[in-house]
């Protein structure tokens, strides 16, 4: 069985920081990932160091997607209903009913729209920093449109499966909904390369295509 994929992969950025004066781990551990929370994790990254000096390495860490919006009957992890509020992280699975819908608001500020009936694992989901985020979302069935927030200088990368092609993403407006052995994707910003075994694909900007397991998209 094939998988389709769409990877988003934005600017790069840098993998060290530089340390700045009177800096300790909890207030470089607030500025980079916003919280203090990972403070110990920098200071072991960087060999122990009692204060950060110099270009500090910085390293993924788990990230979340808040829920913003549920119509209709949704639930996580097998049988836990989703509820506005609720925070999703790597490897929850989710499962909406039909005609419903529901809407999560990324750690970076991105946003997922998901219809269903669907059913979608959360493969990974990991941030840098704040807004730089490192994701996987694998669509079984259903639909799922990204917004994703675009800020220069960052290396933004996710991904998306599903069972039927592959493709590579550079925008930030996109849309997929899988069916069985049959994928449709349209591009409302950027360019989509889709592709199979059997062919490839490319989508610009206002157009959709469709891509069906053993068959040119």
């Amino acid at each position: 069985m094939m998988a389709l994929i769409l990877i988003i992969l934005l600017s790069s950025g840098p993998s060290l920081v530089p340390a700045r004066p009177g800096d300790t781990w909890q207030t470089l551990s607030l500025r980079i990932y916003g919280d203090t929370t990972y403070a110990e994790t920098l200071r072991t990254l960087n060999g122990g160091a009692t204060e950060p000096r110099g270009n500090i390495r910085i390293a993924e860490v788990p990230a979340f997607a808040e829920v913003l919006l549920v119509v209709g009957k949704a639930e996580r992890n097998a049988g836990i209903p989703l509820q506005p509020g609720s925070r999703l992280m790597e490897k929850d699975s989710l499962r909406l009913g039909n005609h419903t819908r529901v809407e999560l608001l990324l750690s970076d500020g991105s946003r997922i729209r998901l219809e269903g009936p669907a059913r979608i694992k959360i493969r990974k989901l990991r941030r840098v920093d704040p807004f730089d985020l490192r994701a996987w979302f694998h669509v079984l069935r259903g639909q799922l449109e990204l917004h994703l927030r675009r800020m220069t200088g960052l290396n933004k990368q996710v991904k998306v499966t599903t069972p039927s092609a592959s493709g590579s993403i550079r925008g930030t407006w996109t849309s997929l909904r899988a069916r069985e052995s049959t994928t449709w994707n349209m591009v409302y910003s950027g360019t989509v390369q889709l592709s199979n075994q059997a062919g490839h694909v490319r989508v610009d900007e206002g157009k959709g295509t469709r891509a069906e397991a053993n068959r040119p998209p």
